[in-house]
């Protein structure tokens, strides 16, 4: 999958909008508008939701921690 080859590359750095992931790509099929933001961290894209408050939402994934902020 090419999305995993490009966060195997990010891997431990901060990343701020990545749209490849597949989880991404579900919420935003969903059309819920947002930025991801997270750091890496090791090698899987299954996703859970962590939290929801105040309009964000964190899923975990074992590869990365991604934030789903409301545009403004």
């Amino acid at each position: 999958m090419p999305g995993n080859r490009l966060l195997a590359g990010l891997i431990g750095k901060s990343i701020d909008v990545v749209y490849t992931v597949p989880v991404i790509d579900r919420l935003l099929e969903t059309g819920e508008p947002g930025v991801t933001r997270g750091i890496l961290k090791d090698e899987d894209t299954d996703c859970i939701l962590l939290e929801k408050k105040n309009g964000m939402m964190e899923y975990v994934m074992k590869m990365a921690i991604i934030r789903i902020i409301p545009m403004v």
